[in-house]
């Protein structure tokens, strides 16, 4: 049951949910066992085992072998979407979701709703199963799924169930159990389900996920015996309940509006007529209701599934409380209280020149996840969980967002997509900006790997290739020039974004972070040094060499002169044009030049 309160109660007539109706939204049992009625029956407790000892389980349907349930089918134990494997004692396979390398928790993978082991209980007509529950071990090769999820049909297997009773050598988190990296097996776990969800079914289908495997041809699935057990009672009218809501979801939070998303698990006992969202600032009314105190409700429809929406009109920098409500007719239930923070108001451009700028940021206060400065944001599209996790840049191989030495990073892997680095400002010039100097320094560790990110970066919205970097020079670069043909009004915010990807080559990528970050509008005449990346060396024989740079920024002036300048190493480590016993290659196109 929801444990929320009651806000109000809907007068009518209560409209009954047909438990009938229910069963025949389930799928059909996939493979029936013997089912013998019993007339009459009051709630009974059930229980029933698919046996697994021995080598005969090399199958990808194993029949239901347990003895007779009455009123009760059980299908058979499947395996979907993985390759069956042979071992004793167990019902096992491979080609499960890869994600983990061998000795480390670094996890980049996520369950494939299309791999898992399965089977259904289906109650017999005028029957109803109530909290159904499951015994299971788990079992691993020494490249097979480092964890594991069981869902249900109760919420279209949208969620792991929390596993009540855990082996001692098993990690448990909201429903994922991880397994150490060995070849091994881990018995006596329980599944027991509770809340309205879980009473009152027709029929109920359980899915066990591996996922994060170290290799495809790693096996893993149930190890021994599969128990599963419950009460089985009459149908007759269902008990008044009100609905059940999933946990409310907050993303997108920008200044002023964030969106919102939940979802009916079940109506409870009578169709659900009305769900949304309840929201208010926090300092004011920490637990929303319909009708409270500077509350602000908002409706998204009816029945049961999942809903969202986008709550706008909020104030910048402020936090506030949400949760989702639904209503049937026996009242209003509420889901889990979720707390966020719209973004302060961003840093201002408030004239002309350096001083009245963006300022450089170096990221030196960015040393834990909650310290990013004001009008920065972090974001990636991929589906790793890990995705926007905090660790030390450079000293940390972990996914995520880095920091802690002076420097916005990420470390990409296969699973982490786009990530973009954010910067908002406002114009409050008191005039439309029609060009910005924009400069920071792009850096770069763990440059024994293959990949190599490099960032697009874009001013308000606006690709500018003199911006771009890359990493696959392993050296840290300044880039800087003067984006002209903008129009942003005064008054409007714009962003500056840094976007990068895992990068070309192979293996793990290379970190990827920007520091030293300025922005502001020129002065009139202002000048600036030309852009010029470090040369690359090729093709090198005992008196030649090839060089290749690019000319990134023209600075003040374009074309007068530009070329390499070389010296002996032991000599001068950095030679510049007036320094004694140097090599000048001018006025080349800086094309692969051969000197």
């Amino acid at each position: 049951m929801n444990d929320q309160p009651f806000g109000r109660l809907r007068a009518g007539t209560a409209t009954r949910l047909s438990r009938i109706t229910r069963r025949l939204a389930f799928p059909a049992a996939m493979a029936a066992a013997l089912v013998l009625a019993s007339p009459n029956a009051m709630a009974e407790t059930f229980s029933g085992t698919f046996d697994l000892s021995g080598d005969g389980n090399n199958v990808t349907s194993f029949e239901y072998n347990g003895d007779a349930i009455t009123d009760l089918t059980v299908s058979a134990l499947t395996k979907v979407g993985i390759t069956s494997t042979s071992s004793q004692n167990n019902f096992r396979g491979n080609n499960w979701p890869l994600g983990a390398t061998g000795g480390s928790d670094d996890f980049e993978g996520s369950v494939d709703l299309g791999k898992y082991i399965e089977f259904t209980l289906t109650a017999a007509s005028g029957k109803v199963i109530n909290l159904p529950s499951v015994s299971f071990g788990l079992g691993r090769s020494a490249t097979g799924p480092r964890q594991w999820q069981w869902r249900s049909s109760a919420d279209g297997f949208a969620n792991p169930i929390p596993v009540t009773t855990v082996h001692a050598n098993l990690d448990h988190d909201a429903g994922v159990l991880t397994n150490p990296d060995l070849n091994s097996n881990w018995t006596g776990n329980v599944v027991q389900t509770s809340g309205a969800a879980y009473e009152g079914l027709a029929s109920i289908t359980f899915r066990l996920y591996g996922y994060n495997a170290e290799q495809s041809g790693g096996t893993g699935g149930l190890q021994g015996n599969l128990t599963f057990g419950g009460t089985l009672e009459d149908e007759g009218d269902p008990v008044p309940a009100p609905p059940t809501l999933a946990a409310t979801t907050v993303s997108d939070i920008g200044l002023t509006q964030a969106d919102v998303a939940s979802s009916v698990v079940s109506e409870g006992s009578a169709a659900v007529t009305e769900r949304g969202f309840v929201y208010a600032i926090d300092a004011e009314n920490p637990s929303p209701e319909i009708g409270g105190d500077d509350v602000t409700d908002v409706a998204v429809g009816d029945g049961p599934g999942a809903f969202s929406t986008t709550i706008s009109g909020l104030a910048s920098g402020t936090t506030y409380a949400v949760r989702s409500y639904a209503v049937n007719d026996e009242g209003t239930a509420y889901g889990s209280i979720q707390t966020f923070t719209t973004l302060a108001p961003p840093p201002t451009i408030t004239g002309i020149g350096a001083a009245n700028g963006y300022p450089l940021q170096d990221f030196s206060t960015f040393v834990s996840a909650d310290m990013l400065p004001a009008g920065w944001t972090v974001d990636a599209d991929g589906t790793a969980a890990n995705k926007l996790d905090y660790s030390q840049w450079s000293t940390s191989t972990a996914t995520g967002i880095k920091g802690g030495a002076s420097v916005l990073g990420y470390q990409h892997t296969g699973t982490t997509g786009v990530a973009t680095f954010t910067l908002t400002l406002l114009n409050d010039t008191g005039g439309v900006i029609n060009e910005l100097f924009v400069s920071y320094l792009g850096k770069v560790a763990r440059t024994t790997v293959g990949r190599s990110p490099e960032f697009t970066v874009k001013v308000d919205g606006d690709e500018v290739d003199a911006l771009g970097y890359s990493t696959t020079r392993e050296v840290d670069e300044i880039r800087y020039t003067l984006v002209q043909g903008l129009a942003i009004a005064d008054g409007a915010s714009f962003s500056v974004t840094w976007e990068s990807e895992r990068g070309d080559g192979s293996g793990s990528s290379k970190q990827i972070g920007i520091t030293n970050v300025q922005v502001y509008v020129p002065e009139v005449g202002e000048a600036w040094l030309p852009v010029v990346t470090s040369p690359t060396v090729s093709e090198v024989t005992a008196n030649s060499a090839t060089l290749f740079a690019e000319e990134l920024f023209d600075g003040a002036d374009v074309g007068l002169a530009r070329g390499f300048v070389l010296s002996e190493s032991a000599l001068n480590p950095n030679p510049e044009i007036d320094d004694e016993d140097v090599i000048l290659v001018p006025d080349v196109g800086f094309d692969s030049t051969m000197i």
